[in-house]
């Protein structure tokens, strides 16, 4: 029985099957609602093709939108001692020594006027810092403000907090991006209002939190992505876009998974991502990024009995 479904894609170039296909040296992959599964645990079976890939050696790369710290326990699981792509692309860090390798903070004008956006349609600002090292990753007005699920955020992120008090009197020149935490609805409407008072200097969308309630807006400066981050990766390895697979799900995948050799939807991705991607795999509650790697890294074809998990 097939794993995934190999569509057409938009393009003229097709998902090859395994042993006909490219050689595919790298596979980028997103963590919320791809790598991971909604509980943010890694299935075995997941995590034992990757470490299969490695030591065939595939450069593995995580691509998040996640913070840096809260990606370290999974480059951990997966002895990963690797540059890692976080904040959506903003942030290039060495898992190993903690520098940052590449990195696109937000100009002193532009983070306030951002913030000053958001208070003035009553969203509290969550601006997030590369700060690592010095164990800070967020600047807050207060812990008191804010909608209920930016509450509940607050809760799981407080110990990385720093408090400032206004955040419009408070700048940190390693400012990554701004963001806020409410209802999908709201933000939806606040990211059209956005768009119509800032254009194209703007880069915004609006994104599920995955691992809980509500939705993510994310402001930050235009130009950067996940892609563009990946492609300066590809390009100190040595390697072409035609020689990477990327897999993802969200909005914030969509510009990777439309340049890879290979794109690859979750089953679980958004329309837009399904649309862009030359394949679409299982979901990531069935170990999705596995049978992708198994098939196009690994070559171990569907009939074949699976070398990288128990059966």
């Amino acid at each position: 029985m097939a794993y995934a479904e190999e569509r057409e894609p938009n393009s003229s170039s097709t998902a090859r099957p395994p042993g006909n296909g490219p050689a595919y040296r790298m596979v980028a992959i997103d963590l919320d609602g791809t790598l991971l599964r909604t509980d943010g645990t890694m299935g075995e079976r997941t995590r034992l093709a990757l470490r299969a890939a490695v030591k065939r050696g595939i450069k593995v790369v995580i691509c998040t939108g996640r913070r840096f710290r809260t990606t370290l326990p999974i480059l951990t699981e997966l002895q990963l001692a690797v540059p890692v792509i976080v904040h959506g692309g903003l942030l290039i860090k060495d898992a190993g020594t903690y520098e940052t390798l590449h990195h696109n903070y937000l100009p002193q004008d532009f983070a306030l006027d951002a913030v000053k956006f958001l208070k003035a349609h009553a969203v509290t600002p969550i601006v997030y810092v590369d700060l690592f090292t010095q164990g800070i990753d967020i600047y807050l007005d207060n812990e008191r403000d804010g909608h209920p699920f930016h509450l509940k955020y607050l809760e799981r992120n407080r110990l990385h907090c720093h408090f400032v008090g206004d955040v419009t009197r408070v700048f940190c020149p390693q400012t990554i991006h701004i963001g806020a935490l409410a209802d999908r609805p709201s933000l939806e409407r606040l990211n059209v209002r956005l768009e119509r008072e800032f254009g194209a200097p703007v880069r915004h969308h609006v994104m599920n939190n995955t691992n809980a309630e509500g939705a993510f807006l994310e402001i930050m400066s235009p130009g950067n992505s996940k892609w563009h981050a990946l492609s300066r990766l590809i390009e100190m390895e040595g390697f072409t876009p035609e020689q990477v697979i990327c897999i993802g799900d969200e909005v914030n995948d969509l510009e990777m998974i439309s340049h890879a050799g290979l794109g690859v939807a979750m089953g679980n991705a958004i329309p837009a991502v399904k649309a862009a991607a030359q394949y679409t795999t299982r979901s990531n509650e069935e170990d999705g990024v596995a049978h992708v790697v198994e098939q196009f890294l690994l070559k171990e074809r569907e009939d074949d009995p699976p070398r990288t998990h128990r059966s």
